[in-house]
Parts: C-alpha cells; structure tokens; sequence
C-alpha cells in the first residue's frame, strides 16, 4: 500500500481515524498479513505519523477484532482458524437474514428498485474485482434498507472479515460471481418470513464445501498468509 498523504487528515476528523483507516485497508489487502507482527514505529513512519495516534488506531482495531494485543509480545493481525471463520459465517448469516426480513417490511418503492438494479448490475461484471465491489455494495444496501444501528455494525465486521479472507486463502477461498436477483426478489416482495428465508439460504450453504477445504488443510490451526511460490 502506498501511504496517504498526511494532507488527506483535513477530509478526515483526527490523525488515529486516518491511521485507523490506514491499517484497516493494509489488513485487507494483505500487506498486513494474518499472524503478522505490528512494528508501530515502522507504521508510524509509512503513515508520516508519530507513534502516537497509531497505537490509538490499534486500540479501535482491536475493539473490532481486526488485531490482537499479547502481552509482552506486541500487537498482532488477527489469525483465523476454521472454526472462527464459521462463526462468523453463521453470525453473517444470522443478521443478514434479520435484516432481509426488517428490510421487506420497510423499503419503500424508490428503494425497491434501487435493490433490484443492484442485483441485476451483479449479473454483468467482467471480473472478480467488479464482482467483489458490487457485492459488497448490495448486501450492505439490505443493512441500509433495515434502519438498524446494531445491525450495521455487525455487518462491517462480518464483511470486513470476509474480504480478510479472500487473501487467506485465495485458492480455496475464491472470489466468483454468482446471481442475487432471486434473493433480491424475495426482499422486496414485502414478505418479511421469505425475505429471511431466501438471506439464509444464499449465504452459510454456499461456503460449507470451502469450509470443509479448509478444515481439510488446517485443521485447528490458524490460517496464515498463503506465500508466493
């Protein structure tokens, strides 16, 4: 990642929400990596920061679950093992389909129609990355559409993670395009149980054979950044 400009701060509202910001975004792309060692005074240095709203940043970071402090050792990027990342799954799983279900009820037709678009834009993408983004974009929109505080930041998390992994494990974690239109569907038809039904349908099924591949690979133990051959 190459490091914002310190000038960006003035758009932001505080040196630790740009560093918080900062680290969030290299722990998703990978230049962080899972298991990875925190060297703050090195950060700092990347970010043109003191050490100072850095280590603040890792205390918001933390809070999140993105990093871990050890005692006497540091901090860490968060590791993940099988069994966390079904747990978060079905914690995706669980909230999304609440939030299906509030979000049936409540969209109005502008909103209806602005959910349909985005599921119909999923199904004319031209790679994975196009995919990802528009992805993400659609699910977060049903959150949106729920009016729920809590849920909302619940699903940042989730998601966050989600993208975490696709940089884990990309060869059996794969980023591909699949269809939301049915799922979109059933949201906007007003029906508070089908619109529920349809969200837990289309998200922990669709992951339980990766889990098994990973599960398969690792076992209990930590997933760790794949290294180039």
């Amino acid at each position: 990642m190459r490091a914002k400009s310190p000038a960006n701060l003035m758009t932001l509202e505080s040196a630790p929400e740009y560093a918080r910001e900062a680290i969030r975004e290299m722990i998703i792309s990978g230049e962080l990596s899972s298991g990875q060692r925190i060297d703050q005074r090195e950060l700092a240095k990347k970010l043109e920061l003191t050490t100072v709203p850095v280590r603040e940043a890792l205390c918001w970071l933390e809070a999140e679950g993105m990093v871990k402090r050890i005692p006497g050792r540091g901090v860490f990027c968060r590791a993940y093992t099988v069994d966390d990342i079904e747990e978060i799954l079905e914690v995706r799983t669980a909230m999304e389909s609440l939030a299906a279900g509030r979000a049936a009820e409540r969209m109005s037709m502008k909103e209806k129609k602005e959910l349909m678009k985005l599921a119909h834009d999923l199904t004319d993408v031209t790679s994975n990355e196009e995919f990802l983004k528009k992805h993400v974009a659609f699910h977060r929109k049903i959150v949106e559409f729920a009016d729920s505080e809590t849920m909302m930041s619940i699903w940042n998390f989730t998601h966050l993670t989600s993208q975490v992994l696709v940089n884990l494990a990309a060869q059996i974690w794969p980023v591909y395009p699949h269809a939301h239109i049915d799922l979109a569907e059933a949201i906007v038809s007003g029906d508070k149980e089908r619109a529920a039904k349809a969200m837990g349908d289309h998200i922990l099924p669709s992951y339980l054979d990766r889990l098994q591949e990973l599960r398969d690979k690792y076992g209990d133990e930590p997933i760790l950044q794949e290294q180039p051959m």
